[in-house]
């Protein structure tokens, strides 16, 4: 069972004579009135023997768990010990689960108290989800400052009982756990705990035997704990789920807590098997689906940092920075020449749809826009190749409006503002017919222009003109066999890596191992316009039925690009005069003193978007799908059938396809799910988003369906 979409509150607070927060709900406080973060750095980081753990750091991830996010004090003080430690190239993930999160407003007025964490507390301000946000929200925290290292923050907005099962392939049935299933190549796990949280007393809700097995399944034999709490249900949940406790003294007046360390070889001997039964759920059932995970019962031959990216367009460049910062060696090969595909126009608006809906398209579309924002403006994206102008999503039916109006009557935060006619005008620069939807945070980008500066990375090594025929395996290797023309015919070149991710669209089809997926090409053609007196001060991206960007320069002089037209079962490359008329008729239904120059010429760019029948995108492994059904077959007849085996997956080898118009967008969130299975980190989505990813989602439900 899933959180119910959108039951989310957000905490009730109120404030102490010395402004700080108290939970009226729960009749308890968020930290020690002495001084809240001295108890943090002696409770959580003292506990887990931080300091000493990361100045002797030798592993690539180091990840940190939390229970009950609240103020983010613990994080910044994390967040602020690791700056401060000989850390080397290693990353810092911190995950974090809170069921009552706090409104934006209420977290700046929590983290006020901590002067010595502004600067830390000013980037969590900035890039905070918007309120109550519902299931798991990946954020990125980059500074231009040195003395600020970068930190990974996973956020889970929910119940620490429905976490677990959604962040990793935890309460496993005792018919697959000797396959060691994971998501990705091997399970993600933790390092260090902060036990946090309302005393047991008075949130007894979250300490519950979920939690528990959640944290076994979680930790191996190096992971630490450490709790501000001595409760019987934490010492006898902690000892039931294999970790050693020892008692110290507490902070302040509190006169102890606990720390433990995981031994995964206690025999439990005060657990009986009747405590759990109600625990083992079959992963065969719709809610925890055993075909998205990986038989990891096996090393894999050939496991080294190596990958061949098929393709160079956004996907492609996307995944293989990732990878590449990830300590990757990538090789990029790309049949004709960077983004010279769908990725290939001058100007693209970082769009998704936008709405409250009960479905996984939504929940997907905000993470995605979110996360899109937050990596352009981090990593200077947005400066370098293109403009975070900001984008108004035109409110242009009652049924759009009525949706935006939904959308915001749930969440609060900086990313999203309904504005009416006169402000979108002053937002815009224009005078334009309706109001809509802001999101001073987004903007547009060159493609073109992003996939180079993507690409430039000395771990990255480009192959343009080499088209790849096939793809082959042999002793844990990839092989790409390409055709690259020389002066009298095309000669075939061989590479090779432990990892290949095809992210060619629509070609990837004429892959044998990519032949079965249900892709959709689709035909866009984009006008450009010369810009004019109106056109001229358009300052922001605009779209509605269509797209317009604000003035690019080129040689022939300031241009907008519009558009871009929807032509199913057509493959003509020809621009058209038919479809610059429907790009521009789109302009004039919404820009009130916009007249077209009708002697301007015909200018603009066709290409094919590929898109998938649900239009969401196929990202994650690839599977022999003959085999996989042979498995499942079983659902044919019952859709939860308990089917103890994962799916049968090609070793090393991934897609990143059906990104549709909205390649901008969704391109980085899916470089980071990759680069996670791959890597065996947390992922950036819960699990029943991810299991709408997965490419072989398709044949799963046909099967249910009784279809296949």
């Amino acid at each position: 069972m899933s959180d119910k979409p959108y039951s989310l509150e957000c905490a009730k607070l109120d404030w102490d004579e010395q402004a700080q927060p108290i939970s009226p709900q729960f009749d308890d406080i968020y930290f020690s009135k002495e001084n809240g973060l001295a108890e943090t750095e002696y409770v959580f980081l003292e506990g887990n023997k931080l300091k000493a753990r990361w100045n002797q750091l030798e592993q690539d991830v180091f990840t940190i768990a939390e229970t009950g996010f609240g103020t983010g004090l613990n994080f910044l003080a994390a967040w602020s010990l690791w700056n401060k430690c000989n850390t080397g190239s290693s990353e810092l993930h911190f995950l974090s689960v809170e069921k009552f999160p706090l409104k934006p407003q209420d977290l700046e007025q929590a983290l006020s108290l901590w002067p010595e964490l502004k600067e830390l507390a000013e980037l969590l301000l900035a890039n905070y989800p918007p309120q109550p946000w519902q299931g798991l929200q990946n954020i990125e925290l980059h500074s231009t400052s040195k003395h600020i290292k970068p930190v990974r923050l996973l956020l889970y907005f929910g119940s620490a009982e429905h976490a677990w099962r959604q962040i990793s392939p935890q309460l496993k049935s005792d018919a697959i756990s000797a396959l060691k299933p994971a998501f990705g190549e091997t399970a993600p796990k933790v390092d260090a705990w902060f036990l946090d949280g309302f005393a047991p007393s008075k949130n007894p809700e979250m300490w519950t035997e979920y939690l528990f097995k959640g944290i076994k399944e979680n930790s191996t034999k190096t992971s630490t704990l450490a709790t501000f709490t001595c409760a019987g249900i934490v010492k006898r949940g902690l000892k039931n789920n294999g970790f050693n406790i020892k008692k110290i003294a507490g902070f302040g007046k509190k006169r102890e807590m606990l720390i433990a360390s995981f031994d995964a070889n206690n025999d439990h001997k005060n657990e009986t098997k009747t405590q759990h039964k109600h625990l083992r759920p079959r992963l065969g059932s719709s809610n925890l689906p055993n075909w998205l995970l990986n038989d990891n019962s096996k090393a894999r031959l050939n496991s080294s940092k190596t990958a061949l990216v098929i393709g160079a367009g956004l996907a492609g460049s996307h995944v293989a920075r990732k990878l590449a910062e990830r300590g990757f060696q990538v090789t990029v090969l790309e049949r004709k020449s960077i983004a010279s595909q769908a990725s290939g126009n001058p100007a693209g608006a970082v769009f998704t749809r936008l709405g409250l809906g009960n479905d996984m398209l939504s929940e997907f579309n905000l993470s995605a826009q979110i996360y899109a924002d937050q990596f352009y403006q981090q990593h200077g994206y947005y400066q370098r190749c293109g403009d975070q102008s900001g984008v108004l999503h035109l409110s242009s039916d009652k049924n759009t409006q009525a949706r935006f109006e939904k959308l915001l009557a749930y969440y609060s935060g900086k990313q999203l503002h309904i504005l009416s006619k006169q402000q979108s005008s002053e937002a815009l620069g224009i005078d334009i017919q309706c109001g809509g939807l802001w999101l001073p945070d987004s903007g547009w980008l060159n493609p073109v222009e992003l996939c180079k500066e993507l690409l430039q990375h000395p771990n990255i090594n480009i192959y343009e003109q080499h088209s790849v025929s096939k793809l082959s395996s042999e002793d844990g290797l990839w092989f790409a066999h390409c055709q690259t023309p020389t002066q009298d015919k095309a000669a075939l070149t061989t590479f090779q890596a432990s990892h290949c991710i095809v992210a060619t669209a629509y070609e990837a089809s004429q892959l044998e191992q990519c032949a079965q997926l249900p892709l959709k090409r689709i035909r866009g053609q984009v006008t450009y316009l010369d810009s004019n007196n109106t056109l001229k001060k358009l300052k922001a991206v605009v779209c509605g039925e269509g797209y317009l960007t604000p003035a690019q320069h080129n040689q022939d002089g300031d241009f907008h690009c519009a558009g871009a037209t929807f032509n199913l079962n057509d493959d003509g490359l020809d621009l058209r005069e038919e479809d610059q008329n429907k790009n521009i008729d789109a302009l004039s239904r919404f820009i009130t003193a916009y007249e077209h120059d009708d002697k301007q010429a015909l200018k603009g760019r066709v290409a094919f978007r590929t898109s998938s029948p649900d239009y969401l995108p196929l990202v994650g492994p690839l599977v022999n799908e003959q085999e996989t059904l042979k498995r499942f077959s079983a659902l044919r007849h019952k859709a939860n059938a308990d089917i103890g085996q994962c799916a049968v997956s090609y070793p090393g080898l991934y897609c990143a396809l059906g990104f549709g118009s909205r390649g901008l967008a969704y391109t980085p969130i899916a470089a980071q799910l990759i680069s996670d299975l791959i890597c065996g980190t947390y992922l950036p989505v819960r699990r029943d988003l991810y299991a709408n990813l997965h490419p072989v989602r398709f044949k799963i439900r046909q099967l249910s369906k009784g279809e296949l």
